[in-house]
């Protein structure tokens, strides 16, 4: 990302419920894809130069290699807004233990970068300084070898970790569906835009099998 800061703050929340509202799009993942990055042949490394929310996180967690700075940290807080992270939920169990994920993305907490590579997450945390000459490292290692080689060592590695995957996102669209009949997401991205607190009807959402008075 430029700058300091962030390496990637994920979507605008205030455009994601303008959209919303006119019934134009609602905040899903459409694929495990982000930005072209899940369905690149190539190996793709990230530098993860400082936050990486929501949205930025997920973009993360499609590239192949994570590098991160010491004052990186990851956050999805999707679920403080009323909908859930598709990206996330499907890929990252992929990634980091399950418990781990759970705690992540039902706390909306944040995980620093020295837990990221406790958790395998990250493969290295460098100073910040250091963070874009790491890349290059490992980037101009790979350069060297048989390029061939390198597309075959990558598909085989994705596709045992991308098994059962478009079943995985299929069901989280029937999931989400059900997320979003319960009407949260509109008033957790309208308390958003207005700086309060969601007042959620705090009912589970409705079961569409079940039939109800």
């Amino acid at each position: 990302g430029t700058g300091e800061k962030a390496f990637c703050s994920g979507a605008d929340l205030l455009e994601v419920r303008d959209v919303a509202d006119e019934g134009i799009q609602l905040p899903t993942a459409p694929d495990q894809d982000m930005m072209g990055v899940g369905k690149c042949e190539k190996p793709v490394i990230a530098a993860i130069n400082g936050l990486a929310v929501g949205a930025g996180l997920e973009l993360a967690i499609c590239a192949d290699i994570r590098l991160a700075s010491e004052t990186a940290w990851f956050g999805l807080p999707e679920v403080e807004r009323g909908f859930l992270a598709g990206v996330a939920a499907v890929t990252l169990p992929r990634l980091m233990p399950i418990g781990a994920v759970m705690e992540l993305m039902l706390t909306g907490s944040r995980m620093t970068a020295q837990d990221a590579y406790r958790l395998g997450l990250v493969q290295e945390v460098c100073a910040a300084d250091s963070l874009m000459a790491a890349a290059m490292e490992r980037a101009e290692r790979m350069s060297r070898f048989s390029q061939s080689a390198l597309w075959g060592t990558k598909q085989v590695i994705r596709h045992w970790r991308n098994r059962g995957l478009d079943e995985h996102h299929e069901y989280y669209k029937h999931v989400v569906n059900r997320v979003f009949s319960s009407g949260d997401v509109a008033e957790g991205l309208q308390a958003f835009a207005e700086k309060r607190a969601p007042e959620y009807n705090m009912d589970w959402p409705p079961n569409p099998a079940v039939k109800l008075p």
